[in-house]
C-alpha cells in the first residue's frame, strides 16, 4: 500500500510540476520573446579592481554590460546595442563586484521600467569597467566578452557570472 501511494505521489508530481505557460510569440510569427539574463560581475584585475584590506568601499568607476549582435572583435561605436546596464563597483577583500539587472534600451530617450525583451537566440555580452566614462569598452579597460550567451525562457532566470581578469 505504501509503495502504491509513493508511486501515485511521484506520478502526480511529474504531471503537475512540468506544466508551464509557454512564452508569448511576437505578432503570431512564432518568434519567442524573452527577458535578458542578469549579470554577476567579479573583477580581480590589478590596478583597476584591487581588493581593499580595510573593509567594503564603493568605487567611482562603473561596470557596464552590453548586449549586442556584433561579435566581440567588432564591438565599437557602430555596434547595434540591444540593452545596456551599469552600476558602480563595490570592493572588499575578495575583489570588486557588481550585480547588473536593470537593462535599458540605449535608444530610448525616456528610461522605462519595462524589461528589454528580445528574440530567443545567442547574443554577445560585453562587460567592462568604464575608466574614461565613454560608455563603450576602450583599449586598456578591464574587459570580458562572450559571443554565445544564450537567451531563452528556460535560462532567463539564470544569472551569468562574469570574471573580468584581462584588459581590452
Amino acid at each position: 500500500m505504501m509503495l502504491q501511494n509513493l508511486l501515485s505521489l511521484i506520478l502526480c508530481l511529474t504531471l503537475f510540476s512540468c506544466q508551464i505557460t509557454p512564452p508569448e510569440t511576437a505578432g503570431g510569427s512564432g518568434t519567442v520573446k524573452t527577458n535578458l539574463r542578469n549579470i554577476s560581475v567579479l573583477c580581480t584585475l590589478e590596478d583597476h579592481c584591487e581588493a581593499t584590506d580595510d573593509g567594503e568601499q564603493e568605487m567611482d568607476d562603473k561596470v557596464y554590460a552590453l548586449y549586442t549582435t556584433d561579435e566581440c572583435i567588432n564591438i565599437d561605436t557602430s555596434s547595434p546595442l540591444l540593452a545596456v546596464s551599469s552600476k558602480k563597483l563595490h570592493c572588499d577583500q575578495a575583489g570588486c563586484s557588481s550585480y547588473l539587472k536593470d537593462f535599458v534600451d540605449p535608444m530610448s530617450v525616456i528610461l522605462s521600467e519595462d524589461p528589454v525583451v528580445v528574440d530567443d537566440g545567442k547574443y554577445t555580452l560585453a562587460v567592462f569597467v568604464d575608466l574614461n566614462e565613454s560608455g563603450l569598452p576602450d583599449l586598456g579597460e578591464p574587459f570580458y566578452c562572450n559571443d554565445e550567451v544564450e537567451i531563452n525562457p528556460g535560462k532567463r532566470l539564470i544569472v551569468v557570472s562574469v570574471l573580468i581578469d584581462r584588459v581590452f
